[in-house]
C-alpha cells in the first residue's frame, strides 16, 4: 500500500466535503435572498393595493407564491379563522391563500402581518443556518464527514437522476439519522486509519490490520 494513495484519498474526500459544505451554504444564501426579495415585494403590495392595484407586482407575487410557500415549510402554515366565521382552517397556507384575499379587499391588517411574520421568521432561521455553515467551512473535520456523506449518498443520487426513486425519498434517506450516523462512523474510521498510516507507515498498518482480522 503506497502512502500517497492514502494522502490523495484523504485530500480528495476533504475537497469533496468542502465543496459540498460550500454548496449547501450557497443554496441557503440563495433561499435567503429570494425570501428577502419576496418579503419586500409583499410589503410593498400590501401597503399600496388600496391606493391602486399593481397588476405586475401581484402577478410576480402570485407566480412565485408556490415556491416561497414550499420553502417556508412549517413557518408558512397556521390555524386560521376567517373574519366573522365559526370554523377554523388547520394548516392554512398563508402566502398562497392570502394573496387572492388581499386583491379582493377582504383581508385585514392582522392577516397581512401573519404573512410578514412568517417570512421574517423564515429569514431569521436561514440566517442561523448560514452562520452554522460558515463555521463548518472552517472545520476540516466537517469537510471529511461531509465528503464521506456525499460519496455514500452518490448511489442514491444516481438512482434519483435516472428517475428510479423519487427526489423526496432520496432526500429522506440521505437526511435520516441512520445514514448520518453511518457516514459519521465511516468518516471517523477512515480518518483514524489515515493518521495511523501516517504514523506507522502504510506497510506496517497493512500488516497490523491483517493480523487483527486474521488475514495472512
Amino acid at each position: 500500500m503506497n502512502i500517497w494513495y492514502i494522502v490523495v484519498g484523504v485530500v480528495g474526500v476533504l475537497g469533496i466535503g468542502f465543496a459540498s459544505t460550500w454548496h449547501g451554504m450557497f443554496r441557503l444564501v440563495e433561499s435567503r435572498d429570494f425570501a428577502v426579495e419576496y418579503l419586500q415585494k409583499f410589503q410593498k403590495f400590501a401597503s399600496t393595493y388600496e391606493d391602486g392595484f399593481d397588476g405586475e407586482l401581484f402577478y410576480w407575487l402570485t407566480h412565485r407564491g408556490p415556491k416561497i410557500q414550499a420553502e417556508l415549510g412549517v413557518f408558512g402554515v397556521a390555524d386560521y379563522r376567517p373574519p366573522a366565521a365559526n370554523y377554523m382552517f388547520k394548516n392554512y397556507q398563508l402566502i398562497v391563500n392570502m394573496l387572492p384575499e388581499i386583491r379582493s379587499g377582504v383581508v385585514n391588517s392582522y392577516q397581512i402581518a401573519a404573512c410578514e411574520d412568517a417570512l421574517v421568521r423564515y429569514i431569521g432561521w436561514l440566517d442561523d443556518r448560514i452562520e452554522e455553515s460558515l463555521a463548518r467551512l472552517r472545520n476540516p473535520v466537517i469537510w471529511f464527514r461531509n465528503g464521506f456523506r456525499w460519496i455514500l449518498a452518490l448511489p442514491v443520487m444516481i438512482l434519483q437522476w435516472f428517475g428510479l426513486i423519487a427526489e423526496a425519498s432520496a432526500t429522506r434517506f440521505t437526511s435520516g439519522p441512520l445514514f448520518n450516523f453511518f457516514a459519521g462512523m465511516m468518516g471517523l474510521l477512515s480518518s483514524s486509519l489515515a493518521v495511523l498510516a501516517y504514523v506507522l507507515g502504510a506497510d506496517e498498518l497493512t500488516r497490523l490490520l491483517r493480523s487483527l482480522i486474521g488475514w495472512h
